[in-house]
C-alpha cells in the first residue's frame, strides 16, 4: 500500500505529458482498475472491523478480528483511497477536460462515470455511518468529503452520478468489482489475503506524442 500510494503521488505531482501517458500507454486502466478497486475494498474492510471510528472517531483506534491492528497500515490505506480522489479531481484536471469523458472511455478503456460512482456506493455505505452514529467522525469523514469533491467535479465534467449520500447501499465492497474486469482478486476482499496490485513507475507513462495532450 506504501508502494501504491507513492506511485499516485508521483503521478499527482508529474508533468502534464506523463499524466496524458498514463491512458496513452494503458496505464489508466489499472490505476482506474486494480488500484481503485483495491483502495475501495480496503477501506470497506477497515470501516467494518469493530471500533473502527474508534471512540474519539479515528480509524486509528481500530481493532480488528481480522488481524488488521497495525494503525499505520490503516491510516496509510485510507491515505491511498484520497489521494485516488484527489489524483482525478486536481492531478488531471489539465488532460481530462469536460465533454472528454466519452471519449476517456471510448478510446482508452478508462469509464470514470462507473469508476466514481462505484466509489461513491462504497463511500456512502462505509464512511459516513459508523457501528454507534449515524455520522462519522476523522479519517473516515475526510474520505466522504474527497469523495463528494470528486462526484462535483465529474459532473462538472459532464458525467451524472448522483447527488452525495443518496445511493442505494450495497452488501459489501466487493460487489462493486463485478461490473469491471478490471477488478482485484476476489481474495482482497479478505486483508489476511490482500496484496497491493502490482505498481506502474510514472517513468513508464512517458509519452513521445504530440505536444497537445489533451484527449
Amino acid at each position: 500500500e506504501e508502494a501504491l500510494l507513492v506511485e499516485i503521488t508521483l503521478l499527482h505531482n508529474s508533468k502534464k505529458g506523463v499524466k496524458s501517458g498514463l491512458f496513452r500507454k494503458g496505464a489508466g486502466k489499472i490505476v482506474f482498475g486494480p488500484w481503485w478497486n483495491y483502495a475501495l475494498e480496503r477501506v470497506a474492510t477497515l470501516s467494518t472491523a469493530p471500533g473502527a471510528h474508534g471512540a474519539n472517531g479515528s480509524a486509528n483506534d481500530a481493532s480488528s478480528t481480522s488481524g488488521e491492528t497495525d494503525p499505520n497500515k490503516q491510516f496509510t490505506a485510507i491515505l491511498l483511497l484520497r489521494a485516488l480522489f484527489q489524483f482525478l479531481r486536481l492531478g488531471l484536471a489539465q488532460v481530462v477536460r469536460e465533454g472528454k469523458l466519452p471519449s476517456l472511455k471510448k478510446s482508452f478503456g478508462v469509464d470514470w462515470i462507473e469508476c466514481v460512482s462505484r466509489a461513491k456506493k462504497v463511500v456512502d455505505v462505509y464512511c459516513r455511518s459508523s457501528n454507534t452514529d449515524s455520522t462519522t467522525n476523522g479519517a473516515f469523514r475526510e474520505v466522504a468529503k474527497e469523495l463528494d469533491l470528486m462526484v462535483e467535479h465529474v459532473e462538472k465534467l459532464g458525467g451524472v452520478i448522483g447527488a452525495p449520500g443518496t445511493t442505494n447501499v450495497m452488501n459489501s465492497a466487493s460487489n462493486s468489482n463485478a461490473v469491471n474486469n478490471n477488478s482485484i482478486n476476489k481474495n482482497t476482499a479478505d486483508p489476511t489475503n490482500s496484496k497491493p496490485p502490482t505498481t506502474v513507475s510514472a517513468s513508464a507513462t512517458k509519452t513521445t506524442a504530440p505536444a497537445t495532450t489533451e484527449f
